[in-house]
This record gives structure tokens, C-alpha cells and sequence, in this order.
């Protein structure tokens, strides 16, 4: 085992753990995530019903206007779980599908 490092290794150690980091295959950049975010929420606004839910003619729409950005929010986190978990799940080789 060796205890001492060179200057040179130590400085590829560090480029290889930059690269690490730095590499896409290990996490979403920060702007994919924000379009990710952009395009779920117009997803749930056109197809889903925006902060619309179903009442059934039971209440109004009116009495319950705090409820509509939590609503909105959740149909958002449904679409945005769904889109990264089918994206991740591409990524995964083909030797650990079942």
C-alpha cells in the first residue's frame, strides 16, 4: 500500500473526481431539471385540468380557492415523478432488466 502520493497523482485523482462530478450520467443538469419542472407544469395546466379537481356539483369552486395551487402542485409532482422516472429508467443497461 502506498502512503504517499506524488503531486502528479494527487492532481489526477483530483481532475478524475472533477470529472466525476461534473460527468452527465451521474445527475440531471440544473437546466434540464428547470425545462423537466416548465414542461410538467404546462402539461398538467393543457391536458390535466390546471388547478381545476372534481367536485361533483357538491361544492363550489369559490369557497375553496387556497386548495387550487396545492391541486396544481400535485398534479405537477405526479407528471414531474413520471418523466424523471421513465428517463432514469432509460438509463439503466439492459443486463439488470428483469
Amino acid at each position: 500500500m502506498q502512503l504517499y502520493l506524488s503531486s502528479a497523482q494527487r492532481l489526477y485523482k483530483k481532475k478524475d473526481l472533477q470529472l466525476l462530478r461534473k460527468s452527465p450520467q451521474n445527475s440531471f443538469n440544473e437546466t434540464v431539471l428547470y425545462a423537466i419542472i416548465l414542461m410538467s407544469t404546462f402539461f398538467s395546466i393543457l391536458f390535466l385540468g390546471g388547478y381545476l379537481f372534481p367536485t361533483f356539483g357538491l361544492i363550489s369552486y369559490n369557497t375553496i380557492i387556497w386548495l387550487q395551487p396545492i391541486i396544481l402542485g400535485l398534479k405537477t409532482s405526479l407528471i414531474l415523478f413520471i418523466f424523471i422516472w421513465v428517463s432514469l429508467a432509460h438509463r439503466i443497461p439492459k443486463e439488470f432488466w428483469i
